[in-house]
This record gives structure tokens, sequence and C-alpha cells, in this order.
């Protein structure tokens, strides 16, 4: 359901942007959304879980920012990691202060994992993985960039099974082959002006 969210950057491009999204464009974010639903049910699960609301309600936000990025005047991307950081600082703040208790002890207890974790974030998140997607998304259309987005749960069930040893069935491979299947059609469809 996380990946669905994906097609949220398709539709606002389309409603905000007046990017043309032709049927075979459609067609793949199509199947590849069918191939995420796959690879991430669960039999016996109801797709309505509070994890997954959530994780469909930061999508869509996060589908909106993207489109809003793309309707500002161009800004390098580390300006625009600085800015996010500025305004975002004081509510995170008052978040953290009114929702988590023990706030530095529980951090310092946990030792070097919450320091590698918190270098990575800071590191290769930030300063790499945004930035590359903010001048992705400034180069290229919304919508090619939303079904890019739907390899995201792909990638983490892989890293799961490689670094966690986590078990992968042939559904969820089925599942993948269906989503990449559908981010291929869409990379090769051709891409009118908007």
């Amino acid at each position: 359901m996380a990946g669905g969210g994906r097609l949220f950057p398709a539709v606002l491009s389309w409603l905000l942007l007046a990017e043309v999204i032709t049927l075979r464009m459609t067609l793949g974010i199509i199947l590849s959304l069918c191939g995420v639903l796959v690879v991430i049910w669960k039999p016996g699960t109801s797709l309505l879980e509070p994890g997954l609301i959530f994780a469909l309600g930061s999508a869509g936000c996060i589908a909106l920012g993207s489109v809003l990025l793309k309707r500002m005047p161009p800004i390098g991307p580390y300006r625009f990691q600085a800015w996010s950081a500025a305004v975002s600082i004081i509510p995170l703040v008052i978040m953290t202060y009114l929702l988590e208790f023990d706030r530095w002890g529980s951090a310092v207890a946990v030792g070097w994992p919450f320091w590698g974790a918190l270098a990575f974030s800071v590191l290769l998140v930030t300063m790499f993985s945004h930035v590359g997607y903010i001048r992705l998304l400034q180069r290229y259309p919304a919508s090619l960039m939303a079904s890019l987005g739907l390899m995201m749960p792909l990638m983490t069930i892989a890293l799961g099974a490689v670094l966690l040893d986590e078990q992968v069935s042939l559904i969820m491979l089925a599942g993948a082959a269906i989503a990449i299947a559908g981010f291929v059609v869409v990379l090769w469809a051709p891409r009118p002006r908007p």
C-alpha cells in the first residue's frame, strides 16, 4: 500500500502541472502498483491496518511535496535541503518533547547503533539520496519519478533478504517481476510534451 501512494505524484502532476500521461504510462504505473501489492500483501490481513493507512498518508504528502517542488523556481538541491531542515527543526523539537520521554538518555543508552543510524540518516539519506531525488525530479516528469518510487518496497525486501536473512517467497518474486515490468513499460513509454 505504501508503494501505491506513488500513483499520487502521477495524478497530481497531471492535475497541477499539466503533464501528459499516456495510456502506456498509466498501464505501466498500474502494473507496477499491482506488483508491489502482490509483494506486500499477506493473506488473512486487512489492507486497512493503521500502519498502512499512515504509510498511504505519508505517500500522499510526499507526492504533494514533489509536485509543489516542480512548480517552484529552480533552487539548488542542497539549498532546498538546508531550508527544509531550518523550517522543520522547531516543530520536530516540540513534537519530540511532547511525545517522547527520556529522549537523550534513551538515545545514549543504545550506543553506537544510534550514532550509526543518525550518521546514515544525515550523510546518506539527506545529503545523497534526497539531493539526488530532488535533482531527478527537477529534470524529469513527476510521472516517471512516481514509477521509479514504486521500486522502493522491492529494494527494501531485497535488502532484508540479503542483510537480515529474511525469507522471500515465490509470490514475492512474482510480484517483484510484475512491478519491474510495469516500470520498464513506463520507462520506455513515449514522453509527449505537456
